[in-house]
């Protein structure tokens, strides 16, 4: 399996690139300000963290549609996941918190993940049915939590089954399958009963997501967009002007990018 990957990225970097489609440069919309961090949930609405330590949700034209005031109450937040509108999830890594907020950003629950013997919680995620994921970098063990913190499902530990477990930085529930990524090892892959099933050595992607059956990021100034139905690897370089934005998020409306004054949403890419 790796050498066969290793071929395809080599075919696939070997393309002209002058016969790929350039990536668009006008954008869709844009949101003034800059913000400390920010998500887009499937329907549009952006969720960003202001200076001031507010957490807005705004609507797709920019109108401001709910706050929450209380973020600093638990830490410094370090990741939203808006996958459910309904229901976003804040992760506290400092210590160890998830927050569960309603569609008006009214606290519902706080999980306390230690009680749970989750003292190294490295990434958290929606799971389909609306629980929770979260993967526990001490005993390399993924779990699935309901929203009361109750742990429905557990891995082994990976190090008894793989010799370099992952440590990742991000967990996906997308297409029937859970995905690990870890920028240094790669891409791994489970089912939804914790089975792991293969890795994929997509290393170092920066802002990755995935989408449609597409895993897509970027390094070294291109867009990477690795299919994961019908194996197959594309990159686009991306306009001069846009390798200074950041952070990126890949979402089903297109691609938001972070610049000095504003939130920008381009239209996908279409390899």
């Amino acid at each position: 399996m790796r050498s066969w990957l290793y071929i395809t990225l080599l075919l696939a970097a070997s393309l002209p690139l002058a016969a790929q489609p350039p990536f668009p440069q006008a954008p869709i919309r844009s949101w003034e300000g800059r913000y400390s961090l920010f998500a887009a949930d499937p329907i549009g609405q952006l969720y960003v963290l202001m200076p001031s330590g507010q957490l807005k949700k705004l609507s797709p034209v920019g109108d401001s549609i709910g706050v929450f005031n209380e973020v600093r109450q638990y830490g410094r937040l370090h990741w939203l996941d808006v996958t459910n509108p309904m229901k976003p999830l804040l992760y506290y890594g400092d210590f160890g918190t998830v927050v569960i907020l309603d569609r008006f950003l009214r606290l519902v629950q706080s999980i306390d993940l230690r009680r749970q013997g989750i003292f190294q919680p490295l990434a958290i995620a929606r799971s389909y049915d609306n629980q929770i994921w979260v993967y526990n970098g001490q005993d390399t063990r993924l779990r699935k939590l309901s929203e009361e913190g109750q742990v429905l499902l557990s891995t082994p530990e990976l190090r008894t089954v793989m010799d370099d477990p992952p440590m990742p930085q991000q967990v996906f529930d997308r297409n029937g399958k859970v995905y690990l990524y870890d920028v240094d090892r790669g891409l791994f892959v489970f089912d939804y009963y914790g089975a792991f099933q293969q890795r994929l050595e997509l290393r170092g992607w920066r802002h990755p997501e995935i989408l449609e059956g597409r895993l897509m990021g970027l390094g070294d100034g291109k867009v990477l967009v690795y299919s994961l139905k019908a194996p197959g690897y594309r990159e686009v370089p991306l306009p001069k002007p846009l390798m200074a934005g950041g952070p990126w998020q890949f979402s089903p409306r297109g691609m938001y990018v972070q610049d000095s004054t504003a939130i920008r949403l381009y239209p996908h890419w279409q390899p």
